[in-house]
Order: C-alpha cells, then structure tokens, then sequence
C-alpha cells in the first residue's frame, strides 16, 4: 500500500481487517500541512465502520459537521 492519507489509511484497515499484511508508505513527514478544520458528514459512517470514530473524537480532531 502506498500513501499514508486518509483513503490510503482506510483501505489499508479494510485490507487488514480481513486478514492481509498490510505495509503503508508516506513520502511526506506527519504532520502534514492542510485545508479544512471540519469532518464532513460522509466520513462519520466510514470511521464508523472502520471502528476508527471513537478513537478520532478522543484524539480531539477537528469538528465534525454531523454525526
């Protein structure tokens, strides 16, 4: 797998949820400069389902728009 971003990250927790060695490369250093202060609402379900949603709250990451 390759690139540690948000799609990259997620599909490699898919890919290890169901049993694959997963490796994930990042080029750039964390953390990264970026846009945006907000979660949009989409990404509630997927976090959600990754079992990733509690952990990000807890972590105080930026608002989410909805939950």
């Amino acid at each position: 797998m390759i690139g540690g971003g948000p799609a990259g990250a997620c599909c490699a927790c898919q890919l290890a949820a169901t049993g694959h060695r997963v490796l994930v490369l990042e080029k750039a250093h964390f953390p990264r400069f970026h846009l945006g202060e907000s979660m949009v609402p989409y990404v509630v379900g997927a976090f959600d389902k990754l079992g990733l949603f509690e952990a990000i709250d807890r972590a105080g990451a930026p608002k989410v728009a909805a939950r």
